[in-house]
């Protein structure tokens, strides 16, 4: 009896995980530093970018983003945390007086880690190489890895 029944459990189990699995969305975040609208999902005409226009198509493009810092490092910072650079004290670009983050505060890698996604920090030129990773704050280990499993 306990065998059918840990096979029954067992079954339910991975039917439940298939389903949880079929249903959670593929997310690729792109940034890019030092990028305006200069993409032809943007209306620029003259830059061709056929397959980031394709994922725009079959994404979500946003059309009205804006910096909370005038500097990359700061807002990259933002970006994975969600909070104003001057809230978790990452203002000073590239500083080498790097804090943890405040209590309760957690980049969002962490997040999408905790429900499974894998998290990479990849750099489309080389992904043997990270792509950047200076967030102004102290963090261990907020990707899974350089390569886009």
């Amino acid at each position: 009896m306990n065998s059918l029944k840990h096979h029954i459990l067992s079954g339910l189990f991975m039917w439940v995980f298939s389903m949880q699995a079929q249903q959670r969305p593929n997310v690729l975040w792109i940034n890019a530093d030092d990028l305006g609208l200069e993409l032809g999902c943007y209306g620029n005409l003259e830059v061709k970018t056929p397959n980031i226009d394709r994922l725009a198509k079959q994404g979500v493009l946003y059309k009205r983003a804006y910096a909370t810092a005038p500097i990359c490092s700061a807002s990259r910072s933002s970006m994975i945390t969600g909070m104003y650079p001057t809230s978790v004290n990452s203002q000073d670009h590239r500083t080498i007086n790097m804090t943890p983050l405040p209590d309760g505060i957690e980049p969002i890698t962490t997040y999408f880690r905790r429900a499974g996604y894998f998290c990479s920090n990849g750099n489309s030129h080389n992904m043997f190489r990270g792509g950047k990773g200076d967030f102004n704050f102290l963090a261990d280990n907020i990707f899974d890895g350089t390569d886009w499993r």
